[in-house]
């Protein structure tokens, strides 16, 4: 028996995954590759000059590599590779290629362009150009004097590979200005554009095409194909790729599958996957959706995630932990800035974000060409595609759905200011659900800017707000129906699945169903106790009741059989005006808020003796106001809640009398 196996003979499916490899390290290492030669030759089969957009770690540097061998006639290295281009394309073509990579970090534009002449001076050392007069040179100088070394030097055109053509653009500080950054690029196109007669080949790729940015322009060369539907499959895998490459290394993540409870992929009982299909599939939701052309049915999967997923052997954010430079993804003032930051050269985008996040939310976004001129480079990022519908965006897949839901959460508590009492703080970490709730109410109704004519489901994401703003960890999950959001909230004891729906009355039929469905994936934290509560909010005008039903028994002790007994029930009280109260003669006949109420009690208050007022005087005469009369010391912290409300927006005054505060009218 040989044991000298050579590199070239190790099976794909041995082969290391590695995904920092550059492409010759995967030649020289014999590493793992997944074969998408074919679908690179499609660049060379088209336009001379293209420019072409694409997300972070979806291929680009890959692809300039595999053009700059293909160009150079490197065929012994894609012979190595056993790669399909083989039989395709004609090596004994050889072109000289100048291969530029313009990712250079910036501290300041004096800096970007020392840093660019340096680098125009390395390669043109490396091309034995000979500069006169180097120290006087621009860095456009340079270039031209390398394009007209090359044009000179070889009867063959010359073929430019451009990688990270706009990466100062995105990462210049945002105290700078963009015009000079854009003039910059804009001398390099036009230097390109008067040797185009010189050039075969110009690949540029990026993130984005600023020629269309209200921040700066310039006439961009090459032109961008980025839409065009030929190239809808280049860059990520896709189903087909996946299936070729992946189908051996399936088996290496069943173990991921089983422990975390994944239904319907694999068979338990022969520890087999039903079908390749099934997993193909379910990756495709998780991390695919790409559609980069409006044009082609064609869809993509994260490459990055694929990879990751392969080499770590278990599903995760990697895509975008990598982009924003996070560990975590659940709600939090941090992810809310690290998203902002990857577009802080874009004016106005704050609100442009909550714009399409709304439109998203309550249905498909219509490509209008005003909209997406407004939200291109969000698309461009990777965070929105094309949708099936034509002319329609879209989230691409569940992993999107659930880190762009945590923004929006991070975006809503970040408006709140209502002051929280640190007790309830503190029984809310020690898993007190009722209170918990009706932290939630109090905050909700008392931020009345927030609550006045919304709709399902911005009620679900202001609830899930409110816990991040009080301290939870905040975890938006895909649910796995539309009639309900899903997120998981942990306290310092507990991991609560807390289910929330709006305007659908919370029944036994309703929980037993989560039930049912989530019974056999929740995974157990052994460290805290799990809780699954469901939470249903029926709003109104000015007014908010919450109703919830969460299991008292263990987790682990449910049966499977529904008890009722199990569970405990919590309705919060309904705050209505109390229609035989004389003193409350003008307050209208309908639901209203407890704020309303509070306010309507220092009214009163007020009419006999225009002066300051204790939380105890008002909590006396608001205690009038309800059906179900409060105990005191539960209404006492409700109306601070509701007074602090009333002084932050101004429509009361508030002095200190000793240890005490009162408050009064303007």
């Amino acid at each position: 028996m040989n044991d000298n196996i050579s590199l070239e003979n190790v099976p794909l499916n041995e082969k290391k995954i590695t995904i920092s490899a550059s492409f010759s390290d995967i030649v020289e290492q014999n590493l793992f590759f997944c074969d998408k030669t074919l679908d690179i030759l499609k660049l060379l089969e088209g336009p001379s000059y293209v420019f072409i957009r694409r997300p972070p770690l979806f291929g680009k540097t890959m692809t300039l590599d595999i053009l700059h061998n293909l160009l150079e006639g490197n065929k012994e290295i894609f012979e190595k590779l056993n790669a399909k281009c083989l039989t395709k394309w004609d090596f004994s073509q050889k072109f000289p290629v100048l291969h530029l990579n313009f990712k250079i970090p910036i501290i300041s534009y004096e800096h970007f362009v020392d840093s660019l002449t340096n680098y125009f001076f390395i390669v043109a050392n490396q091309l034995e150009v000979n500069l006169q007069h180097a120290a006087e040179k621009s860095p456009n100088d340079i270039l031209r004097a390398i394009l007209d070394h090359l044009t000179l030097h070889h009867t063959q055109k010359i073929v430019v590979l451009i990688d990270d053509f706009d990466f100062s653009l995105f990462t210049k500080p945002e105290t700078l200005p963009f015009r000079h950054f854009v003039s910059l690029l804009g001398q390099f196109t036009h230097t390109f554009l008067d040797f185009q007669d010189s050039i075969q080949y110009l690949f540029a790729f990026g993130i984005h095409n600023f020629s269309t940015a209200t921040t700066g322009h310039f006439d961009i060369f090459p032109p961008d194909h980025s839409d065009d539907k030929k190239y809808a499959d280049i860059f990520g895998f896709t189903e087909n790729d996946i299936s070729q490459c992946f189908k051996d290394r399936f088996m290496n993540i069943f173990h991921y599958f089983h422990v975390n409870k994944i239904q319907n992929i694999f068979n338990e009982n022969t520890s087999e996957f039903n079908s390749n299909s099934d997993i193909i599939q379910y990756l495709s939701l998780c991390y695919g959706g790409y559609r980069f052309s409006n044009e082609s049915s064609i869809s993509v999967i994260n490459p990055y995630d694929i990879l990751s997923l392969f080499q770590h052997e278990k599903l995760d954010d990697y895509w975008l932990k990598v982009v924003l430079q996070r560990d975590f993804l659940y709600s939090s003032p941090i992810l809310l800035k690290k998203f902002s930051n990857l577009f802080q050269v874009f004016p106005n985008f704050d609100s442009s974000l909550h714009s399409c996040i709304e439109h998203l939310i309550k249905g498909n976004l219509s490509l209008l060409k005003d909209t997406y001129q407004f939200f291109d480079y969000i698309i461009n990022y990777g965070f929105l595609t094309f949708s099936k519908i034509p002319h329609v965006l879209g989230i691409p897949n569940t992993s999107m759905y659930c880190f762009l839901s945590n923004i929006i959460v991070s975006s809503f508590a970040s408006r709140f200011k209502t002051p929280v009492n640190p007790l309830h703080v503190e029984q809310i970490n020690q898993g007190n659900i009722q209170q918990l709730i009706d932290t939630i109410r109090l905050i909700l109704i008392g931020k009345s800017d927030l609550t006045k004519g919304l709709s399902t489901p911005f009620w679900e994401f202001k609830i899930f707000a409110v816990l991040t703003y009080i301290g939870l960890i905040v975890n938006i999950k895909m649910p796995q129906s539309d009639e309900y959001f899903y997120s998981e909230c942990e306290t310092l004891n507990e991991i609560i699945h807390l289910f929330v729906l709006t305007n659908m009355e919370p029944s036994r039929t309703n929980f037993e169903n989560l039930l049912k469905i989530y019974r056999n994936s929740i995974v157990v934290n052994p460290n805290k106790k799990t809780t699954i509560c469901c939470l249903n909010c029926i709003s109104y005008s000015h007014a908010l009741q919450i109703h919830a039903t969460w299991n008292s028994t263990p987790w682990e002790e449910l049966n499977e059989v529904f008890n009722d007994s199990q569970f405990e029930h919590y309705t919060t009280p309904f705050f209505q005006a109390a229609e035989q109260s004389k003193q409350f003669h003008n307050v209208p006949n309908k639901n209203i808020s407890f704020t309303d109420i509070i306010m309507q009690s220092i009214i009163l208050l007020d009419e006999k003796e225009h002066d300051f007022y204790s939380l105890q005087q008002i909590s006396k005469i608001s205690a009038n106001a309800f059906y179900h009369e409060l105990p005191k010391e539960d209404l006492y912290p409700k109306v601070l809640l509701a007074c602090e409300y009333l002084f932050e927006t101004k429509k009361l005054k508030k002095e200190q009398r000793g240890t005490q505060f009162f408050y009064g009218l303007f």
